[in-house]
């Protein structure tokens, strides 16, 4: 019995190599340094949760958090639906040598959305008052709101230039704009800002981060396009926005809505505290995915070009392959929050240690994320735009009917079983949809 056991291990590694042989080199160096990134960015992202929390009570992290939900629900609006569009379209013209194209899609896309999202700071800064008195019956939201309300330009235009970075496959330089620099510059600042000026100071932590790390992004992309030489199709841009148009609404609903409305109803319906204990809850359970956000940062630009090629095959073992890679280092990171999950929520203070059940909840969330894999990707750069709107608004509807249903009666615990709820909603019917319209389950194990 020891003997067989024994060989089945090492049939499953063979088979583990020879499939890992088969990514290229280069996308393993690729994958390699976006997941250390990542690590990173995540670890640092948690340290400035830890510096908020030590600098503020848990009604005043509560607090930060419900500006936080507004912005985090505004930015997807200013960006326009360009987040992938642009990665996609950057992808292909960079993949052809075509940097015309790439010149006029970046000057339309970042034209428009830098100053719509301009007009969304102003209308948030005037109207903070009404907003933190209507909604949240909160009058000390009025000046954290205005503060946070810089951060809908300076995190979408972050976002935007890290998407062109990403096009031209400078995944280093793109994951240190939108996951390292961020938390690295604002957990600089908190401490000081955060004791003299209280929330408002932790919210002006976050801006300046962002703002700073847009500045070196914008820096990194002047260095990685190269010059034009080419005479591109006038086209180009109007293609960019017909792409974008779709992605617009779905976007807004997988980056502004299902992450953020059960926080913003909590901090409407409930209390600071509970918002606060939601908000940091939240950031560890999204430890765990930190390696599937590493893996689409490298391997959107990479399906956008195998689609665009016909290489279906190819685009469906490097997906399967990543998935299995997801779960691998998932999984003990899930268990590890799962049996220390006390003890970590107790370092933010003892207030935090309240939200382990709402922790768990969200991990059983956070594991079905992972098992499905980049399914959301997939689908936006193989041009599947609507089935992923589609997705989104199926998990919308639940999400809303059980915010509705339980937030006001359960707290915490009712948001964290609406946004776990929601998320197994869009990534299931994600992972059906690339059945049926590419021919194959991202779940490596179902064949």
């Amino acid at each position: 019995m020891v003997g067989s056991s024994r060989m089945g291990d090492v049939t499953m590694l063979s088979r583990l190599s020879s499939r890992f042989k088969t990514m290229g080199q280069g996308l393993l160096v690729d994958a390699a340094v976006a997941f250390s990134l990542r690590v990173l960015g995540a670890f640092l992202a948690l340290g400035f949760s830890l510096a908020i929390a030590r600098s503020l009570e848990a009604t005043g992290v509560g607090l930060y958090f419900s500006a936080l939900a507004v912005i985090m629900m505004a930015t997807p609006i200013a960006r326009m639906g360009l987040d992938n569009a642009l990665l996609r379209f950057v992808a292909v013209g960079a993949s052809q040598d075509d940097w015309g194209k790439v010149s006029r899609v970046v000057r339309s896309g970042l034209g428009r959305s830098g100053l719509f999202s301009l007009v969304i700071c102003v209308a948030i800064c005037v109207f903070a008052g009404p907003i933190a008195m209507v909604f949240f019956s909160e009058p000390a939201l009025v000046t954290p709101l205005r503060v946070m309300s810089f951060g809908v330009f300076a995190f979408s235009m972050a976002t935007l230039v890290s998407q062109m970075l990403k096009g031209v496959r400078h995944i280093r330089n793109a994951l240190l704009v939108i996951s390292v620099l961020p938390p690295f510059f604002a957990t600089l600042m908190v401490w000081p800002l955060g004791q003299i000026f209280g929330t408002p100071g932790a919210c002006a932590a976050y801006v300046l981060g962002m703002g700073l790390s847009t500045l070196i992004g914008w820096y990194f992309w002047g260095r990685a396009r190269k010059p034009v030489t080419t005479n591109t199709e006038k086209g180009a841009p109007e293609a960019l926005w017909q792409a974008a148009r779709p992605l617009w609404a779905m976007t807004v609903l997988t980056m502004g809505v299902l992450p953020w409305v059960p926080m913003l109803l909590l901090g409407m319906w409930g209390d600071m505290k509970d918002t606060g204990v939601f908000g940091i809850t939240g950031r560890l359970a999204a430890l765990t995915s930190f390696t599937l956000m590493a893996i689409n940062n490298i391997l959107a630009p990479r399906f956008a070009v195998l689609h665009s090629e016909g290489k279906i095959e190819s685009l469906k073992t490097i997906a399967r392959q990543f998935s299995l890679i997801n779960v691998i280092v998932a999984i003990p990171a899930i268990g590890i929050l799962v049996f220390a999950g006390e003890r970590l929520l107790g370092l933010f203070g003892a207030e935090f240690v309240e939200g382990y059940p709402v922790l768990i909840i969200l991990l059983l969330g956070q594991m079905v994320n992972c098992m499905t894999g980049s399914v959301g990707i997939l689908l936006m750069m193989t041009g599947n735009e609507r089935s992923t709107r589609n997705a989104a608004i199926c998990a919308v509807i639940v999400m809303t009917i059980l915010c509705i249903t339980l937030i006001p009666t359960y707290g915490a615990v009712g948001a964290a079983i609406a946004a776990a709820s929601a998320s197994m909603t869009s990534n299931l019917f994600a992972m059906v949809v690339v059945y049926r319209r590419l021919g194959f389950f991202v779940i490596p194990w179902i064949r």
